[in-house]
């Protein structure tokens, strides 16, 4: 019996040294913070307005006699849905997309899917801040649409509403220069405050 306990000790004792004769020259190099915030959503784009197609009227190249002439109007909305003010007050929209070089103030998106030579893409803000005002094409301040109020209460459905039209880069000069398809995209971005 005094053999086992002795037995025991030693192998208890060369267990504690055999770790520290093949330990490593480790020291501490620094730490690392990780932080963060998870917030309650203010609102989520629903799924009929993740990749709309507008269809505006077909028109004929006579009425823009003008550069700068815009026709057929078409309301649009943005749908978004499970909103609610808990976190935020307000959404807003703006849009990017390649723009016409021609037009100096960015708010004509070019007409990259189409084959007529002078005519592009207005967007137009309809909401009741927006004025119909068109919108800025690049991610500065005043692309921006105007605010839309989110709902009180219960999480709801909020409509924000646009507008799209045809605009001529050149007037019609009876040659075709206008003829053709209108073909423009823009990806969207929402902002909550």
């Amino acid at each position: 019996m005094n053999f086992s306990i002795k037995a025991l000790v030693l192998a208890t004792v060369a267990m504690s040294v055999i770790p520290a004769a093949f330990a490593d020259d480790v020291t501490s190099s620094g730490t690392v913070t990780i932080t963060g915030e998870v917030k309650q959503n203010a609102c989520v784009v629903d799924d009929d307005s993740k990749n709309l197609t507008v269809t505006l009227e077909d028109v004929f190249a006579n009425i823009f006699t003008a550069a700068g002439d815009t026709a057929a109007e078409k309301d649009f909305t943005i749908n978004l849905k499970d909103c609610n003010n808990v976190q935020f007050k307000n959404a807003q929209l703006r849009f990017e997309g390649p723009v016409d070089s021609r037009v100096s103030n960015n708010t004509v998106l070019e007409n990259t899917d189409g084959d007529s030579l002078n005519i592009g893409v207005q967007i137009l803000d309809a909401s009741a801040s927006g004025g119909n005002r068109p919108m800025v094409f690049t991610h500065t301040d005043d692309a921006w649409s105007g605010a839309t109020k989110l709902p009180d209460g219960e999480a709801t459905t909020v409509k924000l509403p646009f507008k799209a039209r045809y605009y001529a880069i050149a007037p019609d000069d009876g040659s075709g220069n206008l003829t053709g398809t209108v073909g423009a995209t823009a990806t969207f971005y929402l902002r909550y405050n």
